[in-house]
């Protein structure tokens, strides 16, 4: 998401630390906590600076009341003066760039709520593939949040692309679970077994209507075993679907890393449309999958 699309009131609730650069004596804070915050060097460091004159001021004070520790009063006191200038001018101008280092802020981060999801999401549905889709997707992130190569308008589209290519994977997995789940259920049921003993006991009666009650149950548990061979092989399709996709996943992070390169030969647009082809494809092939297996999971 671009600065632009954020509201208002949202600039405004994360800009408000500019006003600590008006307090008296702590003008310095403002810049230190924006350096911390975006985790960038410099400001931390012009920060430091900003709070050298604060110590001095506090020092000078405290000498003897001389011509000369006047002298030296009136000069730090200017020095401190300068530097809350600069430390409120400071905080003006580097006030877009943090709240643009913000708003991309990487969606692993910890304390970010939509990495606490996933972390839920994770935990919820065991998987070490989806572990590892996640890690991938953390990489192919970061390898965004330093792209210099590509063009910005190709830059911002290729996130909502990649979020719906790993939302379809997330959807396979989730898919191949209930299938297993479901084909475990038929297992523990054992139709073949249920249809000897029934068969035994229709050889044993010579009522025809309860002949024909056994009959009719037998072809339903017949068909129920039908059902779950398809199901067997539903799950197989959907696995080597998950590994394809997961494999695809890992060619956009490597296909990434060399647009990175300044020598790239890689054309962007060829990459992006590739990336399109693949999302698009997955997505069909996921209605698909849940069109045609919905009589399988009830």
């Amino acid at each position: 998401m671009s600065l632009s699309e954020k509201s208002t009131g949202w600039k405004i609730r994360h800009s408000l630390w500019v006003l600590i650069s008006f307090i008296f004596l702590m003008h310095w804070a403002s810049v230190l906590f924006a350096g911390f915050k975006a985790k960038k060097k410099e400001w931390i460091f012009l920060g430091v600076g900003y709070a050298l004159p604060v110590i001095l001021l506090f020092f000078v004070l405290e000498t003897d009341d001389t011509a000369a520790a006047s002298t030296l009063e009136n000069v730090v006191i200017g020095i401190f003066l300068l530097s809350w200038m600069a430390a409120i001018i400071t905080s003006f101008i580097i006030r877009v760039p943090y709240l643009n280092i913000i708003v991309n802020e990487s969606p692993y981060s910890p304390s970010n709520a939509h990495y606490k999801a996933e972390s839920t999401y994770t935990k919820r549905v065991d998987s070490p593939m989806l572990k590892d889709v996640f890690e991938i997707r953390k990489e192919i992130y970061d390898l965004l949040q330093n792209q210099t190569n590509i063009t910005n308008g190709i830059l911002s589209e290729i996130e909502p692309v990649v979020e719906k290519y790993i939302s379809n994977i997330k959807k396979l997995i989730e898919q191949e679970t209930k299938l297993e789940k479901t084909y475990k259920q038929a297992q523990a049921n054992n139709y073949s077994q249920k249809i000897e003993e029934l068969l035994a006991k229709m050889s044993k009666t010579s009522n025809h209507a309860l002949k024909a009650e056994y009959e009719t149950t037998i072809e339903k548990y017949r068909k129920l075993i039908d059902s779950y061979t398809g199901l067997s092989d539903q799950i197989e399709l959907t696995k080597l679907k998950i590994d394809s996709s997961i494999a695809s996943l890992r060619q956009i992070k490597m296909d990434m890393l060399k647009l990175s390169q300044p020598s790239s030969t890689l054309n962007e647009e060829e990459f992006f449309n590739s990336l399109e082809l693949k999302s698009v494809e997955l997505s069909t092939y996921v209605d698909y999958l849940d069109e045609n297996s919905q009589f399988l999971l009830n």
